[in-house]
């Protein structure tokens, strides 16, 4: 009789994995040949816009050496085409693997140091696009008094550049490997690295450590904390700012994690799929799985901002850094470099928020503006095109500020417009400004000119609250007589609702 119930037992539990395995097929998907192979593909990394696919491939045929990067993106049916060697300028006779891409997806965090194609020291190196589209020589990142007794690591950098999680092991770690942070100093080096501590960290190794876009949830894997299999995803939630307390880490369910070997877990900027390493039902060793996320575990959604730096007479392309800043705290978000040859540059922002950007470059009046996404509950890409205006210029139109229906007071917006305004009038002592208020058709014509005055007039002495001389600036007020769109729809009297800046450059 008790063999009996063991055979059923076993009978149970065979049939249980099966269920579960063919659970895994159904609501998970295999990236396919294309991407994995009969090798080992490890550590997948996704470009900003979600096009592009790093990872990197174990020991295989076409390797430069033991560990190469590979990459991927999509054609236009959004198919990953056949993978490729990244090459000899990422990859040399040691492992090589990427760790993060910059927001701005010209910058990559490369496993291990380069040096001549040899490998001098374990830790990690930073790679610059080009303007040819190649990538830079990596070169070391600094990480203050930084070791590790494993012979394994991994990395991620947050999205704003000033956190670097690394899972490696120390003389104070729990275990195997264990989760670690290192703050970016003024001087661009990283603070010695800090265990975040035994609520995560256990006597295994914790490993893929991934900062979701909200700073907050942290997703890793394990084997010290039990669950499916080999090695299990975890989610875990940042308490306050010591990065030392977190909730009690949560299995993120049977899902994803499997009877085999799971890890590496990344959210798409879009935040509609995870993805994933399996060791469970492979073309090879491990390959990289997606699934499509679930609204309840949705994190916030990120929005991909792209565009062109411009000179704004000639209409040529300029290489220029443009500097997010959250606009409540004025904290930098992130930078973008444009290219010199096109102009282009672009930027992963989270959605939910509100930014303002700013760009200086020698010779050109700074630009400013605000991108408002406080809105914004779902990926999107946003083009946004910034002119750069060259100094010594004798006229320059500087952008409107704008105005609710029959009202002359400032918005956040319009008071953030006029600060720049104000730094561009302070750094150029010979310049000078004439404010033109603008209505839409709502209302009668006098009334509209009376508002019109008010508006410049509010511009005005905002400007003079600020430090510039009223004999610098000329003001009037217009009606509806001047109008940039048709007063027939909603967004055209937006538009229209206007303060209008023209600069010029003062006779002496």
């Amino acid at each position: 009789m008790r063999k009996y119930n063991y055979l059923l037992v076993l009978i149970f539990v065979i049939c249980s994995v099966s269920l579960y395995s063919e659970r895994i097929v159904k609501y998970a998907e295999n990236l396919g040949p294309a991407v994995n192979s009969e090798c080992d593909e490890l550590m997948p990394v996704l470009s900003p816009d979600g096009n592009t696919l790093f990872f990197c491939r174990g020991e295989c045929k076409g390797n430069v050496g033991g560990q190469d990067i590979w990459m991927t993106h999509k054609d236009s049916n959004g198919t990953w085409v056949d993978a490729w060697n990244a090459g000899t300028q990422l990859n040399n006779k040691f492992n090589n693997f990427v760790a993060s891409i910059t927001p701005d997806g010209q910058n990559l965090l490369l496993g291990n140091v380069y040096a001549a194609d040899t490998l001098i020291d374990r830790g990690i190196s930073i790679s610059y696009k080009l303007a040819t589209g190649a990538w830079s020589t990596p070169q070391k990142v600094n990480i203050q008094d930084y070791y590790n007794l494993n012979q394994q690591s991994s990395f991620f950098l947050s999205n704003d550049g000033k956190i670097l999680l690394m899972t490696i092991e120390r003389d104070d770690s729990y275990g195997q490997k264990d989760i670690y942070v290192s703050f970016q100093m003024k001087n661009g080096d990283w603070s010695i690295p800090m265990n975040i501590g035994p609520i995560v960290n256990t006597f295994g190794d914790e490993f893929s450590p991934f900062l979701a876009s909200d700073g907050i949830s942290l997703y890793f894997s394990s084997n010290g904390l039990g669950g499916y299999g080999d090695a299990d995803i975890f989610v875990t939630h940042r308490l306050d700012s010591t990065w030392l307390k977190w909730s009690k880490p949560e299995n993120i369910g049977p899902d994803v994690n499997t009877p085999g070997w799971d890890a590496y877990y990344k959210i798409s900027p879009a935040a509609d799929y995870a993805y994933f390493i399996t060791t469970n039902n492979t073309l090879g060793l491990g390959d990289i799985y997606k699934i499509k996320m679930a609204d309840p575990v949705r994190e916030i959604p990120e929005v991909l901002v792209r565009g062109l730096v411009i000179n704004y007479k000639t209409r040529q392309p300029l290489g220029a850094a443009v500097v997010f800043r959250n606009a409540e705290n004025n904290e930098i978000f992130g930078t973008s470099r444009s290219f010199p040859n096109t102009g282009d540059y672009q930027i992963v922002l989270e959605a939910g928020m509100k930014y303002t950007y700013r760009v200086d470059l020698e010779g050109y009046i700074s630009a400013y503006g605000i991108i408002d996404l406080s809105t914004v509950d779902k990926f999107q890409e946003i083009e946004n095109d910034i002119e750069l205006i060259p100094v010594g210029d004798s006229l320059r139109c500087i952008r409107n500020i704008f105005f609710e229906t029959a009202k002359y007071d400032l918005s956040d917006e319009a008071k953030f417009e006029l600060n720049g305004l104000a730094d561009l009038l302070q750094s150029h002592p010979d310049f000078a400004l004439v404010i033109t208020g603008h209505c839409d058709s709502t209302g009668t014509e006098t009334f509209n000119r009376i508002l019109g005055f008010k508006r410049a007039e509010e511009a005005t002495n905002y400007l003079i609250e600020k430090g510039i001389e009223q004999s610098k600036i000329a003001y009037r007020g217009l009606s509806w007589t001047s109008p940039v769109a048709s007063n027939k729809t909603t967004f055209g009297k937006q538009l229209n609702r206007r303060v209008e800046f023209v600069v010029f450059k003062s006779e002496k």
